[in-house]
């Protein structure tokens, strides 16, 4: 029964100074929205950054140039091309599989639809057992060895890609533009990445054969990368020196001269990674931090002034027989109260948050340079764990704010509150 009509007392006090408790919740809102916020941005970039491991998997190396394969003279030995994959196959048959990567943006067109769009070239004839990453057909098929060999001019479109430039009209069979040269749709696809992570991306994204890709759409011979799946049985470590070795060899590279290219092995991929989310951790905690101090400073500050306030009221209760006790329970339930009201401010001021966030930094089909399919910004997720946690954090935060005015204000002599 206390502890009702105390609810009940503070409730009415909360109600009659909307002025008061309308800034409190305002702020306690904000810092909840930030809060939130942040612990999600750093939730989502765990996620994302342990998919990223789980795609590199835990036998995937990485090679990468910083030369582009678009300068001039890429006949020169200054990028990975054709010739070394086939180097490097033949050197390792039986020990590593190899994976090439080429590909450059282009403008899809259709009956007047326009889309950005990236253009991959796709090699089927290698699968990589412990590669998460890979198409699966929605509809038609995906690109075949058949249409390696013969340079087919065929596509297969991501969703996003299908939805810009077919809507719900079926694709399969017709024609489009990719740039200037005309393409046959033979396929919808998605991929395990975005339903692992349960969002669709953003990104028009369209495969066509590896070789065509090179030879007739960007008539290069140098890859943008390449990764290489090293066989049970076999040290990944040793193997990427060994590729290492032969790549300095086919490239006239001699010690001192500086590689010009670079291999990531998983473990160098993983201390990547954890240095990055030691940062992000950082930087989250300083944050969060911030957002406790913030709230509680403004919530006890106010409370103060409160108090001060409201001297005569505290002392002719004090007259009326309240206790020490009633003074302090009424005022902590009223920072309560305050706060939750702050809370639920907070989870309307998140949900429009997102939104926004998502506008700024997710990138639009007809933009795709503005996000990538790895960025936290841009697939950022609230949680209900998240919501829940960071409104039970508030709470405490008006508690612990409203103790020490709470005591105050219950020490108040009423002889001196009276006069």
């Amino acid at each position: 029964m206390k502890f009702w009509l105390a609810l009940k007392r503070a409730s009415r006090s909360v109600a009659s100074a909307k002025s008061r408790t309308a800034i409190l919740a305002l702020v306690v809102g904000i810092c909840m929205m930030s809060l939130a916020l942040t612990v999600s941005f750093v939730s989502s970039s765990y996620r994302l950054m342990k998919l990223g491991m789980d795609l590199q998997g835990r036998r995937t190396c990485n090679i990468g140039t910083d030369i582009s394969p678009f300068v001039e003279g890429n006949g020169s030995k200054h990028h990975l091309d054709l010739e070394d994959l086939k180097a490097l196959r033949e050197r390792f048959s039986g020990v590593a599989l190899f994976l090439p990567d080429s590909g450059s943006s282009r403008i899809l067109s259709r009956n007047g639809r326009h889309v950005k769009s990236f253009v991959l070239g796709n090699d089927p004839s290698i699968v990589l057992p412990e590669t998460s990453w890979r198409p699966i057909a929605m509809d038609g098929r995906l690109v075949e060895m058949g249409d390696l060999e013969g340079l087919s001019r065929v596509c297969v479109l991501n969703t996003v890609a299908k939805e810009a430039l077919f809507g719900s009209e079926r694709p399969i069979g017709k024609e489009i533009q990719v740039g200037e040269m005309s393409f046959t749709v033979v396929g919808v696809y998605d991929d395990v990445v975005t339903q692992k992570l349960g969002f669709k991306g953003k990104n028009s994204v369209i495969l066509i054969p590896m070789t065509t890709c090179m030879k007739r759409l960007l008539n290069v011979t140098a890859l943008n990368s390449l990764s290489f799946f090293v066989q049970q049985g076999n040290d990944t470590e040793a193997v990427a020196n060994q590729v290492a070795d032969l790549l300095r060899k086919r490239h006239g590279i001699i010690p001192p001269r500086k590689d010009d290219f670079s291999i990531s092995t998983p473990g160098q991929m993983r201390q990547f990674f954890d240095e990055i989310l030691h940062q992000v951790r950082a930087v989250a905690a300083l944050i969060v931090g911030l957002a406790f101090l913030l709230a509680a400073g403004v919530l006890a500050q106010v409370q103060w002034l409160s108090i001060n306030h409201r001297r005569t009221e505290i002392g002719v209760r004090r007259a009326l027989g309240a206790t020490q006790g009633d003074l302090s329970l009424d005022l902590l339930w009223e920072s309560l109260l305050v706060t939750a009201c702050g809370s639920i401010l907070g989870l309307i001021l998140t949900a429009a948050a997102l939104p926004v966030i998502h506008r700024v930094f997710y990138a639009a089909p007809d933009n795709y340079s503005a996000g990538s399919l790895f960025s936290p910004y841009t697939h950022m997720q609230v949680d209900g764990w998240v919501l829940g946690a960071c409104a039970v954090a508030t709470l405490f935060i008006g508690l612990a704010a409203g103790v020490l005015p709470a005591r105050r204000a219950a020490r108040i002599d009423p002889v001196e509150a009276l006069r």
